[in-house]
């Protein structure tokens, strides 16, 4: 299986947190976005070494190269947080606040995951489901990068 490095992780999360804050000054409304927790373990120069606490991820698996996939994931989960999902116990939908980072990571040649970290106010109990099968909700362990 082939994985994204971490250095290439790091660069498309720093474009995609670099294009996010392009947006959002262009329309004028500059709102927190809110990161997972993490402690650091060690610093050397610019370079750190986290612990991040557990999160909660929406992701999908896409096919095709990176442009494709990456833009068609992100538009399914995108499709999922602005209120393709159902509230539990409830008809209703709700919208569900955008965070960081968005992650991409090679399974082969030709297919990606994609993944949004979730506000931590939500488990996966709390969380609206979505109605698009695609789309899963998953608990990631805490981790060390």
């Amino acid at each position: 299986m082939l994985r994204a490095s971490p250095s290439f992780i790091n660069l498309a999360i720093k474009n995609i947190r670099v294009g996010s804050l392009l947006v959002l000054l262009c329309i004028g409304q500059a709102m927190a976005i809110e990161e997972p927790k993490y402690d650091v373990i060690q610093t050397d120069g610019s370079f750190e070494i986290r612990k991040y606490a557990p999160i909660l991820v929406a992701e999908t698996l896409v096919d095709g190269d990176m442009d494709e996939a990456s833009s068609k994931g992100f538009r399914l989960i995108a499709d999922f947080i602005f209120g393709n999902n159902q509230v539990t116990d409830s008809n209703a939908s709700s919208k569900i606040a955008m965070t960081a980072p968005v992650t991409i990571e090679a399974q082969s040649t030709e297919q990606w995951r994609i993944n949004f970290v979730m506000p931590s106010r939500y488990t996966l109990d709390t969380i609206p489901k979505p109605k698009n099968s695609v789309v899963r909700l998953k608990e990631i362990p805490n981790k060390t990068f």
